[in-house]
């Protein structure tokens, strides 16, 4: 399934039509992706995307993840100082950012997608390699998306040093995306008044455990991200379609700044 051609700055890389997925589907999405490629550009890292927009599907989609993010950030008036900064354990992060040039923030990325919830037959049978949708194809997962977050928050957490102020991003492609109350499950207490709405009893709740933010088990965590793109919904591109959504960590070692 091939998508729409791209623009004519991008194409002279990629090509018109490098992907078999049917993205870019609308025209929405030509817009927003030269507008990425744009801002990779202009932060001189070219080179390094269209080496990843090149590879498996799963990496293009982690890579554009990550320039939205990028873009989200700067309409919070962040600046980026720093791509692929080293943290813990000489472990790289997506990038540092500041303000003023003086608080300087770790930035990690995480982008948990619906290949997650494939059945291990599925992936053997080449399920990854087709299109996120298929008509007519109905969908479980093997993971809630609240298992999924606890997961980033984990394999995440080992490149957060103690001595700066860190942020993890989740930008997920997952069928159903994230919303406040899944994000609440993964990281808080679950109690009965979150868990409400899905007819949970207080002992029902007991079995989701305690999430990371619980406790001052991963306090080198200031905050989680979840980013939201509007275009999914709107289907015409603007230039302001990205949202982060911040959920804080109260037993932060370096908490992030109140802005966020």
């Amino acid at each position: 399934m091939v998508g729409l051609p791209l623009g004519s700055l991008a194409a002279r890389q990629l090509g018109s039509n490098p992907w078999n997925d049917g993205y870019p589907a609308l025209p929405a999405d030509v817009e927003e992706f030269d507008n990425l490629w744009l801002f990779a550009y202009d932060e001189g890292r070219i080179d390094h995307y269209v080496s990843r927009l090149s590879g498996k599907l799963a990496q293009r989609d982690e890579a554009l993840n990550e320039l939205r993010v990028a873009l989200a950030l700067k309409s919070l008036g962040y600046r980026i100082v720093e791509w692929e900064p080293l943290g813990n354990g000489a472990k790289r992060g997506e990038y540092s950012i500041t303000q003023d040039g003086h608080g300087v923030i770790f930035v990690e990325v995480k982008s948990p997608g619906w290949e997650g919830e494939l059945a291990p037959e599925e992936r053997a049978a080449g399920r990854t390699k087709q299109p996120k949708y298929i008509p007519g194809e109905r969908r479980g997962g093997p993971l809630a998306t609240w298992q999924r977050i606890r997961c980033c928050v984990e394999q995440a957490y080992s490149k957060f040093s103690p001595d700066r102020t860190n942020i993890l991003v989740i930008a997920d492609d997952f069928r159903v995306p994230l919303d406040d109350q899944q994000m609440g499950i993964a990281l808080y207490n679950p109690v009965a008044s979150l868990l409400a709405p899905l007819g949970c009893s207080d002992y029902a709740c007991s079995d989701y455990g305690l999430g990371p933010f619980a406790s001052s088990t991963f306090e080198n965590i200031g905050s989680v991200a979840r980013l939201t793109n509007e275009l999914l919904s709107r289907q015409d591109y603007v230039d302001d379609c990205y949202r982060l959504r911040f959920y804080h960590n109260p037993f932060a070692r370096k908490p992030v700044p109140p802005l966020l």
